[in-house]
């Protein structure tokens, strides 16, 4: 995992927000797949705020696409938002 990656999570009354911070590599986009799959059932929307990535990798944001949808089939409603968004979301 890349040593500056960072995943601060909040949530509000019906959201879960994972702030990223730093570099998505490939096993950055691995914790940030396992954090969306333990929380994609009950928690309504997810929410990947992308402003404060730094660095892409192309692995990682492959990684991270091909794992998306796994997650998408639960209950959860998965956002994508911030500066990275239109590289993270899948084609």
């Amino acid at each position: 995992m890349a040593r500056n990656f960072r995943m601060n999570i909040s949530r509000s009354s019906d959201s879960l927000h994972l702030h990223l911070e730093g570099e998505l590599d490939g096993s950055s986009a691995s914790v940030l797949i396992n954090t969306l799959e333990t929380h994609r059932n009950g928690s309504g929307r997810i929410v990947v705020h992308t402003d404060g990535l730094t660095n892409l990798h192309p692995f990682g944001v492959a990684v991270f696409q091909d794992h998306l949808l796994r997650v998408r089939n639960g209950n959860a409603i998965v956002t994508i938002t911030g500066a990275n968004r239109d590289r993270m979301a899948p084609g």
